[in-house]
């Protein structure tokens, strides 16, 4: 049977429609991040991706679980990108930016469900009359567009690491469709929407439990699904009681993370406890979130002086953080004000406060601020932005106002991409990075130790020494600084002022595995092999899969006479590693000089390497 035409009509024009959306939310951010896909690893790139054997293996799950359970699913991402191209970048830039796309997609699927949403239970999200149908299609484009070419994003898709806060975003966002997709379904009560209604609800909680195991801050999606219901469905308390039995499957989903957390499997917290003495206070890191959300706010107004390492001043008392305090109590009355004007601006600030609450509330974190973290706040803040901007330009009649809207956009969104794209040009290698870093926070540690890590890389002793020296001037108590001038004294030969280096980094931060291995390293070229043993040792305690710290003391060990518990030593490391030649080739020597030259010769097998002949 034949479809009827002005049906076939519809559905071209539907279908045109969507292949436009997709071209221009594709687009935009290809001419932002294309030429970003060969850029190097940086930053937390090292460890995460790097030095991380537990991603090598994509079938070894519980190495891949065990890095860190409350981010299993972002670990995971990594793996599959090192099963399909080892450590080329290519691959990895290409996934975040893949995420990206997706994520901008589902802004704009999100903010269409939420008009929808209004439209269909009669709660007014934009406030305007329906007869302005063009004006209604055209929000979700606005919103979406902007959020893609934003270059406060650019941390989260050119910074590989970053992609835990996109991945999660994807989860969290796609969720909460799949809820408003339920709950409307729901609102027909007939047979068949119910078990769609219950299809859909099933799908955004397992999408839910998935968020969960990307990053912490996804603790808040049972809270803005809550929200979203509120807002746009129910519209009141008393009708909001009536699904509680609904939302509540949502609590289960809640607990994850407080569960991993009690259960010891939050790496994030176990890491703030063993660097306890650079976390601020509850109180001190509350104050100092407020100046740090309204920079935020500016930096999303007016995206100048970007920066991966802002340096922020601490806030020791509320006088200090009082104007930021009244600029963002101001915000949130606003909200407030808005609710039954225009539910839609109301309902993306108060997204935005709730999906930074992790982050920027009285939870001290080690890191005051990241860009990144706004990623998926800054959801909220473009669609309460854009419903402002609709709400005022929406109410004249005609097709002028849908004109002007459009232009508006190309006005905001193109100078936007354009600075996105230049911002990215600082990720192009680790010495523009850490220069830009040096340049607009001089009065952090870390960009002068970062870039002095680069100098000395490359062999420019000097420059490296200069800055990890203004480093210590910034901070005499930086275990790093000091860490790092020893490995300058070390490549000049200077022992003695590199092993003072040494163990004044592990005094300032006994938990510095790396330190500690560097201290017995010296100790152990000057030949002193008793004091050597203690810091392989405390290396080995603090980072129990360090390889070279293995080989090391059971070097110690062997020159001492302690043949015995030199075996016992590597074979301990080749419990870690059974592929590890250095391993299985002092085995070897070990036991042919106990005379064993059976297991001597099995472990030189091993090993790859031809041992000396027996007797020689």
């Amino acid at each position: 049977m034949l479809k009827p035409a002005h049906r076939i009509s519809a559905s071209i024009a539907y279908g045109g429609k969507v292949a436009f959306v997709l071209l221009i939310i594709f687009l935009a951010p290809l001419f932002i991040y294309s030429d970003t896909f060969s850029y190097p690893f940086q930053f937390d790139d090292q460890w995460t991706i790097e030095q991380n054997r537990d991603i090598r293996d994509i079938s070894d799950i519980p190495a891949i679980w065990s890095t860190n359970p409350a981010r299993f699913l972002t670990f995971f991402s990594l793996a599959v990108n090192y099963r399909l191209g080892g450590l080329d970048v290519y691959g990895y830039h290409v996934f975040n930016f893949a995420i990206h796309f997706i994520n901008g997609l589902l802004v704009y699927w999100l903010s269409a469900s939420l008009v929808m949403a209004g439209r269909r239970t009669g709660i007014p999200g934009l406030g305007l009359p329906e007869s302005r149908a063009g004006i209604y299609s055209l929000f979700p484009l606005f919103v979406a567009l902007i959020f893609a070419v934003h270059p406060i994003q650019t941390q989260a898709v050119t910074y590989i690491w970053q992609r835990t806060t996109s991945l999660a975003a994807m989860f969290y966002i796609l969720s909460m469709i799949l809820y408003i997709k339920s709950s409307l379904a729901y609102q027909s009560r007939d047979d068949g929407s119910l078990t769609l209604s219950n299809r859909y609800l099933t799908g955004s909680v397992i999408i839910a439990i998935a968020a969960m195991f990307t990053k912490q801050n996804c603790v808040t999606l049972p809270v803005a699904i809550l929200l979203i219901e509120y807002f746009f469905i129910c519209g009141s308390f008393r009708a909001l009681r009536e699904k509680a039995y609904r939302l509540s499957v949502f609590l289960p989903v809640m607990m994850i993370i407080p569960a991993l957390t009690a259960l010891d499997k939050n790496s994030e917290l176990n890491h703030i406890g063993a660097r306890g003495g650079n976390i601020l206070s509850s109180y001190e890191y509350l104050l100092t979130q407020f100046d740090v959300v309204v920079m935020y706010l500016r930096l999303m107004m007016a995206p100048v002086g970007q920066c991966i390492d802002h340096d922020i001043t601490v806030a020791r008392s509320f006088a200090d953080s009082a104007g930021s305090f009244a600029i963002l109590i101001s915000l949130l009355g606003f909200s407030v004000w808005l609710f039954n004007r225009n539910r839609m601006a109301s309902f993306g600030i108060i997204f935005m406060f709730l999906a930074l609450s992790v982050e920027s509330s009285f939870f001290p974190l080690e890191d005051l601020s990241f860009e990144h973290r706004m990623y998926l706040p800054s959801v909220g803040l473009f669609i309460s932005f854009a419903a402002l901007l609709f709400a005022f330009f929406g109410k004249k009649a005609g097709y002028g106002s849908c004109k002007t809207l459009l232009a508006i956009l190309l006005i905001i969104s193109i100078p936007l991409a354009v600075i996105a794209k230049n911002r990215n040009y600082v990720s192009k290698s680790q010495k523009a990075l850490w220069l830009d870093v040096v340049e607009k926070s001089p009065g952090k540690t870390r960009g002068h130790l970062n870039l002095g890590v680069f100098y000395i890389s490359h062999g420019q002793i000097d420059k490296a020494e200069e800055q990890f020296k203004q480093a210590v001037e910034i901070d005499n108590e930086s275990s790093y600084a000091h860490y790092h001038l020893g490995l300058v004294e070390e490549k000049r030969g200077d022992l003695n002022k590199a092993l003072e280096r040494y163990r004044k980094a592990t005094r300032l931060d006994p938990f510095f595995a790396m330190a500690h291995y560097a201290a017995g390293k010296v100790y152990l070229q000057k030949k002193m092999y008793r004091p050597a043993g203690p810091y392989f040792v405390m290396a080995i305690n603090l980072q129990p899969d360090y390889a070279e710290a293995y080989l090391k003391l059971g070097a110690v060990l062997v020159y001492s006479g302690r043949l015995d518990d030199a075996i016992r030593i590597y074979k301990n490391l080749l419990d870690l590693n059974l592929r590890n030649k250095e391993a299985n080739y002092n085995l070897g020597s070990v036991y042919r000089a106990k005379g064993d030259e059976d297991k001597a010769q099995y472990y030189f097998a091993k090993s790859g390497w031809s041992g000396p002949e027996s007797g020689r």
